[in-house]
């Protein structure tokens, strides 16, 4: 319990404090109001992920009730990733490795030079995406910090990976 993010005030208890976060989750901003309609649910859509996602966590967690500490790291995570979407930030890590994802999986049609060729790249390609979905759920429940190392795996994945040059990742 160093971690003063876990550390449950003084006056509150873990529930307390997880209900303040899940209110300041779920309350948007004003300049929030002032978007069109697709920015707005969108900005609404993306608060409201912060919140399930700190609940799927709980959910998966039979023991989380025997340690405050654990709570409040979820309350931590929950005020981090509201703080993250107030600053114009990316707070929602399944969004992001879902665009991982197509985007390793989008073949340009003039990179590979013959259907062999083409079909190796897809096949490499397709390969390290399956790396990636066994890495970000390689534990009981997915973190955000499991789904940040599976896109930062997509991520490497350069425009010029030809498939000669592509590792074999999976037997």
């Amino acid at each position: 319990m160093n971690n003063p993010g876990r550390i449950v005030p003084p006056g509150s208890t873990p529930l307390r404090e997880l209900a303040h976060a899940i209110a300041g989750a779920l309350t948007l901003p004003k300049d929030v109001a002032d978007r069109e309609e697709i920015g707005y649910l969108r900005a609404s859509r993306d608060h409201s992920r912060i919140v399930l996602f700190a609940m799927r966590r709980i959910i998966a967690d039979h023991e989380i009730e025997n340690d405050p500490g654990d709570l409040m790291a979820v309350v931590a995570t929950i005020r981090d990733c509201t703080d993250q979407l107030a600053a114009g930030l990316a707070a929602d890590p399944v969004r992001a490795f879902a665009e991982a994802i197509i985007a390793t999986l989008t073949l340009s049609p003039v990179q590979p030079v013959g259907e062999k060729q083409y079909l190796e790249v897809a096949r490499q390609r397709a390969r390290r995406v399956l790396l990636a979905c066994r890495m970000a759920t390689q534990h009981p429940f997915t973190d955000d910090h499991d789904l940040a190392a599976a896109t930062g795996l997509l991520g490497q994945l350069d425009a010029g990976d030809e498939a000669a040059e592509a590792p074999e990742l999976i037997p």
